[in-house]
């Protein structure tokens, strides 16, 4: 039986995702949020 095209995205994705994360762990993306400076507050950003 055949998979539909949705199925063979989704096979896609799960497959792109695995091989990011093996690149960029989530132990790293913590640290660098951790380090990077405060987000700017919205409202006063778009005046």
């Amino acid at each position: 039986m055949a998979e539909n095209i949705l199925d063979e995205i989704v096979q896609a994705k799960r497959k792109e995702l695995v091989e990011l994360k093996r690149r960029r762990p989530l132990e790293l993306v913590r640290a660098e949020v951790a380090d990077a400076p405060p987000a700017r507050n919205f409202f006063t950003a778009c005046t």
